[in-house]
């Protein structure tokens, strides 16, 4: 499961053959989230609101980044790092 960020505490990652739609997996402490890229939204899990905004926020920042990203892991690519 390929790390691509990790900030404030947040780790980003992403899973190796994951089904579609686009999505990140992300873990804070004790919490994990999973948000979709497109449209941008926490699809399972829960994280502590300013953790959850910060995420979300990141997300939007980066998502062409995000979306190479997934396409690179399906191609059996390496996923590469992503700048907090």
């Amino acid at each position: 499961m390929p790390e691509l960020c990790r900030f404030d505490g947040i780790t980003v990652l992403m899973h190796l053959n994951d089904h579609d739609p686009p999505h990140i997996h992300a873990e804070y402490a004790e919490f994990d989230v999973r948000v979709s890229l497109n449209p941008i939204e926490v699809t399972r899990g829960h994280f502590p609101s300013r953790k959850r905004r910060q995420l979300l926020a990141w997300i939007r920042k980066r998502n062409p980044e995000l979306h190479e990203a997934w396409d690179r892991i399906r191609n059996n690519q390496s996923a590469g790092r992503i700048e907090p």
